[in-house]
Formats: structure tokens, C-alpha cells, sequence
């Protein structure tokens, strides 16, 4: 989905960075958007990478039009058979990962500024805000 939606937006002008974990998958992305598209290596469940990657984007792009956050994971097992380790695993990726994505991207987000004067609002969620004065609330649903 993500690719998908990177090559349309490409394809209509925009400058994309995609990111992926996979040697397989980056090498598809690039070959698949070419050379003046941003292919990163970045796990969204490491806090490290997201900053890292928070980084590159204010150097290389300074702002972001478009945050599409869409790594996930899904891994079937029965209630009883859960582990720790396959909840942290689904938790980091589902929702760890997306939630300090949103953060550190946040500040980049130009086109979310009420007024040139004001820092960036990240987007609300109308099921969790009811009001713009709850968008910078950080929510759990």
C-alpha cells in the first residue's frame, strides 16, 4: 500500500522518501520510483531509526507535505499462545512505532501551522479530539 501510494504521488510530481527493512523490498521501491525518489533503511519499530530518519528528512527535504505511516504487522495466534515477545513485537510495530513516527515528524509539518507564527499541530483524529485545542494531546485509544 505504501509503495503504491509513494508511485502515484511520484508519478504526479511529488518528491517521495519511502522506507522499507528489507534489502529486497528498498531495491524494488527504487527500481520501482527511480533515482529521484529517497529509499531509506529504517525500522519503525526502533525509536533510534525514527529520529534518524527525522533527521534525514529535515536535511534533505526540510518539510513535509504528506506523513503516511503505514507499517504493521499481524502475527495469528491463538489467545493462550501469546507471548511477551510476540505482543511487543505487534505493539512496537502497530502502535509504538506510528505513535513517535507522528511525533518527530510533527515539527516538519508545515502545511499543519495554524499561523507562520505558531509551531506545527500534528493531525487530529475526530473519534479521539472533538476540538483543534485537543491536537496536541497525545491519546491512546
Amino acid at each position: 500500500m505504501g509503495l503504491v501510494t509513494a508511485k502515484m504521488l511520484h508519478d504526479e510530481g511529488a518528491h517521495v522518501l519511502v522506507t522499507g527493512r528489507s534489502p529486497a523490498g528498498l531495491e524494488s521501491a527504487w527500481r520501482e520510483l527511480g533515482t529521484d525518489a529517497i529509499v531509506v533503511s529504517s525500522d519503525a519499530r526502533s525509536l533510534a531509526d525514527i529520529d534518524a530518519l527525522a533527521a534525514r528528512v529535515k536535511t534533505e527535504l526540510d518539510t513535509v507535505d504528506l506523513l503516511f505511516v503505514n507499517a504493521g504487522c499481524s502475527i495469528p495466534t491463538p489467545l493462550v499462545d501469546v507471548t511477551e515477545a510476540i505482543y511487543d513485537e505487534m505493539f512496537n510495530l502497530n502502535a509504538k512505532g506510528p505513535f513517535f513516527t507522528v511525533q518527530k515528524f510533527a515539527p516538519l509539518m508545515e502545511c499543519l501551522a495554524r499561523s507562520p507564527t505558531e509551531p506545527p499541530r500534528p493531525p487530529c483524529d475526530p473519534s479521539l479530539a472533538r476540538s483543534p485545542s485537543n491536537c496536541f494531546l497525545s491519546r491512546f485509544a
